[in-house]
């Protein structure tokens, strides 16, 4: 796949990532209420910082996307992958548990999708 095209996905998986941390970060209550998780015992804390990471994660891909055959490109794409799907195994569990609701599950295996091409882009684009 052309250069392009790993431009814009790494381009997406940055704007994902903002739009949720975003949501977080600005509307925590309202982000509790739409995850279907309560306001108790430091919840506000573990959701910040959740978010914020999830923010700085945004901020990484945007990075690749600037030049995803950089040298630092591979390793940060490994994290990437990495951390997605520690989210979906996480949103995962804590659904089919009953834990939160199908929201935050459904935002887990849009992390998975692009974990998905993030992998695609290091097994075609790897070193030669």
């Amino acid at each position: 796949m052309k250069t392009d095209f790993w431009k814009k996905l790494f381009r997406y998986g940055a704007y994902w990532n903002w739009f949720f941390a975003a949501s977080g970060i600005i509307f925590p209550k309202l982000t509790r209420t739409i995850m279907g998780i309560g306001d108790g015992g430091g919840v506000g804390l573990f959701q910040a910082g959740f978010f914020w990471a999830v923010a700085l994660f945004g901020l990484m891909y945007w990075w690749v996307s600037l030049d995803p055959s950089g040298p630092a490109s591979k390793k940060l794409v490994q994290l990437g992958i990495l951390g997605k799907v520690m989210v979906f195994a996480y949103f995962a569990h804590y659904f089919f548990t009953g834990r939160i609701n199908f929201v935050p599950f459904a935002a887990g295996v849009g992390d998975f999708i692009f974990a998905g091409f993030f992998t695609v882009f290091l097994v075609t684009n790897g070193e030669k």
